[in-house]
Order: C-alpha cells, then sequence, then structure tokens
C-alpha cells in the first residue's frame, strides 16, 4: 500500500532541502566574493556533488517510501537539472574561476554585434577603433 500524499511528501522533503540549501550554497559562491576552499571552481564541484549526493542517499536510503516514489522523485530532480541546462549557459569564466552564467536567448559575449542587422552605424565606428601601440603609458608594463 502506497501511504498518502502528504506523508510521502514530509519524508522526501529533507532531500529537495538538501538540493535548496546546495542551490543557496551555489549562489552565495556566485555572487560573492567568499568561498569555502579558496577557488570559486572547487566550490561549484563540492556543492553540487555533497547536495546530489546527500539528496540521493536521503531518498533511497531514510525516505522509506515505495521504490516507484524514489524514482518519481530523483526523475523530478534530474528533470530539474535539464531544466536549468535548457535556460542557462556558461559564458565564460572569470579570472577566480567562476563561470560567467547568461540565460541562453541573450547575446554571447563572444559575438561581433552585426551593423548590417541592427542598422546602428555607431557599432561599426567603435569597431573600426584601434589601440595605439606606438606609445608608452604609465599602465604599461615593461618585458622582456
Amino acid at each position: 500500500m502506497i501511504p498518502h500524499w502528504s506523508a510521502i511528501a514530509i519524508r522526501c522533503a529533507p532531500a529537495f532541502g538538501c538540493l535548496a540549501l546546495g542551490i543557496v550554497a551555489l549562489i552565495f559562491v556566485q555572487t560573492t566574493d567568499c568561498t569555502f576552499t579558496g577557488i570559486a571552481s572547487y566550490d561549484f564541484r563540492w556543492i553540487i556533488g555533497l547536495s546530489e549526493l546527500s539528496a540521493y542517499v536521503w531518498l533511497r536510503a531514510y525516505a522509506r517510501v515505495p521504490f516507484r516514489v524514489q524514482v518519481f522523485c530523483l526523475s523530478l530532480i534530474f528533470s530539474l537539472h535539464l531544466a536549468v541546462y535548457g535556460v542557462v549557459r556558461i559564458d565564460g569564466y572569470m579570472g577566480d574561476g567562476r563561470p560567467r552564467l547568461h540565460w541562453r536567448w541573450s547575446r554571447s559575449s563572444h559575438s561581433e554585434p552585426n551593423v548590417a542587422a541592427t542598422g546602428d552605424k555607431s557599432l561599426g565606428n567603435n569597431a573600426s577603433l584601434r589601440a595605439d601601440l606606438t606609445e608608452v603609458t604609465p599602465y604599461d608594463s615593461p618585458s622582456f
């Protein structure tokens, strides 16, 4: 006999709480300069791995729900991952290893502005500006 859905929700809530805690930790590391290990990319790996592992272990060992409810919850978690992957893309990395996350439908930082498509002449003028490499500025560092 399958327990009532409210009992199942209460038993599965800690697993989704583990994932929610992992999401909050990822947002914390991404939006602030504070990291746990000192390297943001390591933090991402540990946060994602531990939150996924704790949710899986809770659902499989401690939730005490039937197998098909476990499969449903794990497939729900997997489909949420696919939904996030579908709307977010990594547009390069910052200097400290944190990824630059953008919506998939926004313009990439690597794409060149298309003057013909936009009709904006200012984009074409800015694209033709070049750096003046004949003069040394106070911001230049000596090399070789």
